[in-house]
């Protein structure tokens, strides 16, 4: 017959009214230029499920982290749009591709009224080789004025 063994409780740190404060801060300072409240968590040694109590036992943190998540679903969007712009090796295109299927479909978990879980990053390649590359990103969203497509074209360097 095995055991089982009981792990023993981690002792909860307790953090005063200025930490919390603080972390708070960070945290939605970090949200608002597209990172994840795990990440900055994590690198602050704090528990990501404290900082979500944290925000749960405060509507007006409840609410300012709602939005946030909104800000970082855009920033992920535009970030993928970014990449697409300054792709200048059509043979990197698929990288591009990987990263910005990512970044939509977090865009969509986060912001779902705005972006869906069909948009869509496809690189479209002209012939064979190196040349020719275009995007069509595809959002999806629940409104229809944002169920659009945008296509960005990366040429070859030319000379």
């Amino acid at each position: 017959m095995s055991q089982i063994t009981i792990a023993q409780p981690r002792e909860c740190k307790q953090y005063s009214p200025e930490e919390r404060n603080n972390i708070i801060s960070a945290v939605f300072d970090h949200m608002a230029n597209g990172h994840s409240l795990s990440g900055i968590c994590e690198q602050l040694g704090v528990s990501d499920a404290t900082v979500v109590g944290w925000l749960g036992s405060d509507p007006r943190l409840e609410i300012e982290y709602e939005q946030l998540k909104i800000i970082r679903s855009r920033v992920l969007v535009e970030h993928c749009i970014r990449d697409i712009e300054e792709l200048d090796n059509p043979l990197d295109a698929k990288r591009v591709d990987i990263i910005c299927r990512h970044r939509m479909r977090l865009a969509a978990l986060l912001n779902p009224k705005e972006f869906s879980e069909r948009m869509q990053a496809s690189p479209n390649r002209a012939g064979t080789g190196p040349g020719r590359v275009s995007f069509t990103l595809n959002f999806g969203g629940a409104a229809p004025a944002l169920g659009e497509s945008v296509t960005v074209t990366v040429n070859e360097n030319e000379e």
